[in-house]
């Protein structure tokens, strides 16, 4: 009988994946060797390269080693860093999971492997729905991309737009992490063209290209996004019909405030903000309660918003 050509690609991965299924819904987590084999439609040999390829893998976070050896024609995985575990979500879980997939914008396969492990969810509306003007993903479209990014500590080319920026432009970025606002997220990193640390608003991500360089070490600092907001950030006088008005907003970008209420009860702050557009729609959305005092020119950029938004609609 002729021997089975070696496994590679995705023949591999998926053996590798059933025979760790196997594994860890043995109670002993442990399998017979040759009927493994056999389950699994592979040879011998086969097989044995699915164990020296699990043998090479370790956890993306903590390091730990997936240990899975043969040893008197029964192959055995020590631990849990390699076991599956299904989980159960109630109706309710399912759908803010459902929710979620739609926000993200994940890859395709990605999604349709999460769904099928779900429960049915038909009463949820599952349609990806796309981004429209005044109300985007607060995780953009490379949610995943940039995550994987940080975990394998590989430097970035974004192509961003801020709001000092006409048209979106490359910028060279080492990832640092996501830090998630009240209704915004934002990536922590490293400008490696300015050598300084920058907050970027996932939303305002237009690509992102993998570089074949890794990160370097930087002088983190472990700001809060508020801080982070402040740096370099544009900066606005915004009025709020009252203090309980202002605490409900929890915007992070609020530094301080006048203290005291006007005549009109009205409330005063100091707001830094990254993207002008996203307070445009904070302003505008609130039907006029909010109101953007100084600087002049910033109020003006806010007519000129609600102008094209007006235009597009009708």
């Amino acid at each position: 009988m002729p021997r089975k050509p070696a496994l590679h690609g995705d023949a591999l991965i998926g053996t590798c994946i059933e025979l760790l299924q196997v594994l860890s819904d043995s109670p002993t987590q442990t399998a017979p060797f040759a009927q493994t084999a056999t389950l699994l439609q592979v040879s011998e040999d086969q097989l044995t390269s699915a164990v020296d390829t699990l043998c090479g893998l370790a956890h993306r976070q903590s390091g730990a080693r997936v240990a899975v050896f043969i040893e008197d024609d029964t192959i055995s995985l020590l631990g849990d860093v390699a076991t599956f575990h299904a989980i159960r979500l109630s109706l309710q879980e399912g759908m803010v999971l459902a929710h979620v997939l739609n926000l993200l914008n994940i890859d395709a396969s990605v999604r349709e492997r999460v769904e099928r492990a779900m429960l049915s969810l038909e009463t949820v509306d599952a349609t990806p729905q796309p981004d429209t003007i005044g109300s985007v993903s607060i995780y953009g479209r490379f949610y995943q991309q940039i995550e994987i990014a940080i975990q394998d500590c590989v430097r970035l080319i974004l192509t961003y737009r801020s709001s000092n920026d006409t048209a979106p432009r490359p910028r060279t970025v080492d990832p640092l992490a996501i830090k998630q606002d009240r209704d915004a997220a934002y990536l922590i990193g490293w400008d490696v063209e300015k050598d300084a640390q920058r907050l970027y608003r996932l939303d305002r991500i237009d690509n992102v290209a993998y570089t074949d360089d890794s990160v370097e070490i930087h002088p983190w600092e472990n700001a809060s996004i508020q801080q982070s907001l402040t740096a370099g950030a544009l900066k606005a006088t915004v009025s709020f019909p009252s203090k309980e008005t202002l605490e409900q907003a929890g915007w992070a970008g609020i530094a301080d405030t006048d203290g005291d209420a006007d005549q009109n009860g009205r409330v005063r702050a100091t707001v830094y903000i990254a993207d002008e557009e996203w307070l445009f729609d904070r302003v505008l959305g609130s039907g006029g309660q909010i109101i953007i005092e100084s600087p002049s020119d910033l109020r003006q950029r806010l007519v000129e918003y609600a102008h094209r938004l007006a235009s597009r609609i009708s």
